[in-house]
């Protein structure tokens, strides 16, 4: 994770599995974020200090409804003058969305009825409840890390 992958010529290429690696006052500073219509992410951690943050953000407000196929972006954030457009076909189900130019065709996936998997229990589910209630993770033996659990609040 903190070693970068190399190109052909053995130059860094600045992420090693999916985080960046860069350096940040002679400490190594691993990361990633990403963003969608709406919402935002961002993971930093400087592993030598022991020491990181994430952050997740609402970018943008609520849609509003152009007409039956258009939502438009609120006129401030990300996303500002951007719309979805939809493409339906004779059944009214979404065939397609163009976001930001670019076009997205609805795929296949296996959940054309609201069914993506059906789980068949081995065991009757008040059993299966009972058991889960009263089982405790194995004990395990070894140098680890102490436990660092921290409290999560809102900075605003």
């Amino acid at each position: 994770m903190q070693s970068t992958i190399r190109d052909g010529s053995g130059k860094s290429q600045g992420f090693g599995l999916g985080f960046h690696v860069k350096d940040l006052d002679g400490y190594t500073r691993i990361g990633h974020g990403g963003a969608i219509y709406g919402f935002s992410t961002q993971l930093e951690a400087l592993p030598e200090r022991r020491i990181g943050v994430a952050a997740a953000a609402s970018l943008d407000g609520p849609l509003t409804e152009v007409d039956d196929n258009t939502f438009a972006f609120p006129d401030y954030g990300l996303y500002h003058g951007e719309s979805l457009k939809f493409a339906r076909d004779a059944e009214e189900i979404a065939t397609q969305v163009v976001a930001a130019e670019v076009k997205f065709v609805r795929r296949e996936v296996g959940t054309k009825d609201g069914e993506t998997f059906t789980i068949h229990p081995v065991k009757p589910i008040d059993d299966l409840r009972t058991e889960a209630l009263t089982a405790s993770p194995p004990v395990e033996s070894g140098n680890f890390l102490q436990s660092d659990l921290v409290e999560l609040t809102s900075l605003e």
